[in-house]
């Protein structure tokens, strides 16, 4: 008992202390004035009502008749009539039982005139006053916790969505990298294995270009992205690299623009697009060399590569080197992204990639 107790005075010591000085107020305050304090079980008895009254127009009374909005018109005066009858009856029984007894002694009888009506009816405006108060401003910041608590909970669920979507995006992009790094791997071995058997002393460097490019494809997966420049110096290794495999010249033109070097992109897509320049095309013909140029303008980033086509190599016919790119490039930047590919008349195949840079 003794627990419950000390809970409830913990969950409400506001409304205790609230009322605690008001009634200690009140009472002095009037009997200052009258020059006459009342009976101890009188102020127990009558607070004891008006106490009750407050807190069933803030939890009974004032709830049912907002309920509705197009009832409030007619329901507010009729709660606020019903229960100054019911105030009026248990102040009236209150005196009367007061009086019967000899509590009250300044008075013999009490009668429900005129007189005793408008009095309460004072004190019943009185404290409706305070209880309407008390009830608004609760509702009041009720609303504004729940509204706060759903707004919170919408943020929330977006941070969640947009947590989601990029663990969603970061597995497809390393999924689709996943099938790049083997690729590369092969074609890379196969290059020094060529180049074993025709120049074995080329063979060391090789190695160690082949490694470089092989932790550069290994520790791109460690970031979503990758400074071009870095790239680009492996895009200038592979290309080296093809040279040493076929022993002869080869004729790519290289060029990244100064305002490129700094800016981040998704690793892999020039030395993939190199890559497939190696495999599909025919680099040897000075008139007609290759081309892969990165540059910026009006805050987009081009990528754009041509060469001219191999017919001696036997074509697979997929592109799934092109649709993988693709498929990394708008996971990663979205739909805003510009990416054609494909021949431009009889023997030259060409690939343009247009990047917003405002991502």
């Amino acid at each position: 008992m003794i627990k419950i107790i000390k809970k409830c005075i913990k969950k409400y010591w506001i409304h205790l202390l609230a009322w605690g000085v008001f009634i200690a107020y009140e009472t002095v305050l009037i009997g200052l004035i009258y020059g006459v304090f009342g009976n101890l079980l009188t102020y127990c008895l009558h607070y004891a009502i008006v106490i009750s009254y407050f807190y069933t127009v803030c939890f009974i009374g004032l709830p049912w008749a907002t309920r509705f909005k197009n009832q409030t018109f007619y329901r507010i005066p009729l709660i606020f009539t019903v229960l100054f009858c019911i105030y009026l009856f248990f102040n009236l029984g209150a005196d009367m039982l007061l009086i019967r007894y000899h509590i009250i002694t300044h008075k013999v009888s009490v009668a429900l005139n005129r007189d005793y009506v408008l009095s309460t009816l004072y004190r019943y405006i009185y404290f409706s006053g305070f209880a309407s108060a008390y009830y608004f401003i609760r509702t009041y910041f009720f609303e504004k916790k729940r509204s706060n608590e759903l707004e919170e909970q919408r943020l929330l669920a977006i941070i969640n969505e947009e947590r989601m979507a990029d663990m969603l995006s970061k597995s497809h992009n390393d999924f689709l990298r996943a099938q790049i790094n083997p690729h590369f791997l092969f074609n890379t071995l196969s290059y020094v294995y060529n180049n074993i058997k025709i120049n074995p002393e080329d063979a060391g460097e090789a190695v160690i270009v082949l490694s470089d490019i092989m932790r550069f494809a290994i520790d791109s997966g460690v970031d979503d992205m990758v400074i071009i420049k870095d790239e680009m110096a492996q895009v200038e290794k592979l290309v080296y690299l093809y040279q040493l495999r076929k022993n002869q010249s080869i004729f790519i033109d290289l060029y990244f623009s100064a305002e490129t070097m700094h800016l981040r992109m998704i690793p892999l897509v020039l030395l993939t697009l190199m890559e497939n320049m190696f495999k599909h095309g025919n680099l040897c013909v000075e008139e007609k060399p290759a081309l892969m140029a990165v540059f910026a303008e009006d805050n987009l980033l081009f990528i754009q590569t041509s060469n001219l086509v191999s017919y001696t190599i036997e074509k697979i016919g997929t592109n799934s080197g092109m649709k993988n790119i693709e498929s990394r490039l708008r996971t990663a930047f979205g739909e805003n992204l510009k990416f054609t590919y494909g021949l431009e008349g009889e023997d030259l195949f060409r690939v343009d990639i247009v990047i917003p840079l405002g991502r």
